[in-house]
């Protein structure tokens, strides 16, 4: 589990294959998540205006929670969910 919270000027979280959670918070700068996140089975995004898009390789998530993102454009590759917020 990995927790981003109150980080306005992180730009990118490296890649993190073996990470099954993960919850970016007010991270203002940050444009977008690593791409690479293959055993990621819940994602929760807040309050990241700058956030255009989700990681692409996400075969496994099952809870994805986003809100308050303003950029974000689309969600690619759609995993098979469980609950989407």
């Amino acid at each position: 589990y990995l927790s981003v919270i109150n980080c306005p000027t992180l730009c990118e979280i490296a890649s993190t294959p073996a990470l099954e959670s993960l919850k970016v918070e007010e991270c203002c700068s940050q444009e977008q998540l690593s791409h690479h996140m293959p055993a990621l089975k819940w994602l929760d995004v807040a309050l990241c205006d700058s956030l255009e898009q989700l990681p692409h390789h996400m075969p496994g998530v099952k809870l994805l929670m986003v809100w308050a993102c303003g950029s974000l454009k689309a969600l690619v590759n759609k995993p098979a969910l469980d609950s989407f917020e």
